[in-house]
């Protein structure tokens, strides 16, 4: 723009328009044609040339309609769709300057963050399996092992088990929760306890069951403060509402002495509703009296959870640390302590009758 003002400073002067396009250093044409326009209004450039359109028309410009339209009905689509669209209506224009009107025309909304982080259950895939190995003094055994992939990898994990007492809950999981039984999966650290408990709490969710996942610790916590304060009831219902309940690390952490008081409630009301929960612990049930500072409220918790449940024991090499080799598996010859309900040693698997 200064230099179409500078021209028409020269001709005003009265030069002549040969001379004006050599003191100014244009084309004698761009004299003559700044001649015959109307003189520039202000020094803003950008505005002044967009008033006067200054340039070669673009071609693109006489599709800008039919792209706000294409766009207002498929935002998303690809650039290449519509630079085929606009060409199969008379298009013959470069690529560059469509790609430049799509990409000043397209609503720019606002993307969700998405992380790789998530639930154990929902970023992994498990099964149960068995096969028949024979030895070397042709003997054949079956081994059952449990596998487990993670979904955006490769990397495979199979563990060898006793059984498959799990997948019987996780298969049935409607029947399982509609009867009210509980799970208390015990094991050191690095066994899968949290896990396994935080992938069946997913499958429940995924079968439409409301689930809620704490830790012991939160749980104590918030009903221990509740109750100082008067509001134990009202609080409970956050933990007894939820079809299935998942409490975390019994035994990591040191509770306060109100410990059992607050946590057999909230047991005791599930029991009553008929509503499962799933403990994980790194103690045995005969430690659970110290943990919660109460040996008789411990056992009426445990006989609770257990009268309809199950204990299921985690062993193996951790799973952080397998790689070092720092630890060895059971012997299979090991005894356990299997604690059952009523009516027997041995729960029956859940069904669907």
């Amino acid at each position: 723009m200064l230099k179409r003002h500078e021209v028409e400073i020269l001709l005003k002067a009265g030069h002549a328009k040969s001379e004006v396009a050599r003191l100014a250093g244009v084309s004698l044409c761009s004299v003559k044609r700044i001649a015959e326009e109307a003189p520039v209004a202000h020094v803003d450039d950008a505005a002044e040339r967009e008033k006067r359109r200054i340039g070669r028309p673009s071609k693109v410009e006489n599709f800008r309609k039919l792209v706000v339209k294409i766009l207002q009905e498929e935002p998303d689509l690809p650039s290449l769709e519509i630079l085929r669209r606009i060409r199969e209506a008379g298009y013959q224009g470069g690529k560059t300057a469509l790609y430049a009107l799509v990409a000043s025309l397209r609503p720019q909304g606002i993307k969700p963050l998405v992380r790789f982080e998530g639930l154990p259950g929902e970023f992994s895939q498990h099964d149960f399996g068995q096969v028949d190995i024979e030895f070397l003094d042709g003997a054949i055994r079956r081994i059952h092992f449990f596998a487990s992939r993670l979904k955006y990898s490769r990397y495979i994990r199979v563990s060898r088990v006793k059984d498959e007492t799990v997948e019987s809950l996780v298969r049935h999981l409607p029947d399982f929760v509609a009867e009210g039984r509980s799970l208390i999966l015990y094991g050191k650290t690095g066994r899968g306890k949290t896990h396994l408990a935080v992938a069946i709490g997913y499958r429940a969710i995924q079968n439409d069951f409301e689930t809620l996942f704490t830790t012991a610790a939160e749980l104590i916590e918030d009903l221990s403060n509740a109750s100082k304060k008067g509001h134990l009831q009202e609080s409970l219902a956050t933990y007894t509402h939820p079809h299935v309940l998942v409490i975390d690390e019994v035994g990591y952490l040191t509770y306060g002495p109100d410990a059992a008081y607050v946590l057999f409630h909230v047991v005791n009301d599930r029991h009553l509703r008929k509503r499962p929960m799933i403990f994980t612990t790194n103690k045995p049930m005969t430690e659970w009296g110290k943990v919660l500072h109460d040996e008789d409220m411990a056992a009426a918790i445990l006989d609770r959870v257990l009268e309809r449940g199950r204990f299921i024991h985690l062993d193996g090499p951790s799973g952080r640390t397998r790689h070092l080799n720092l630890e060895e598996t059971l012997p299979e010859n090991t005894k356990r302590l299997r604690i059952s309900g009523i009516g027997g040693s041995e729960f029956p698997e859940p069904t669907g009758s």
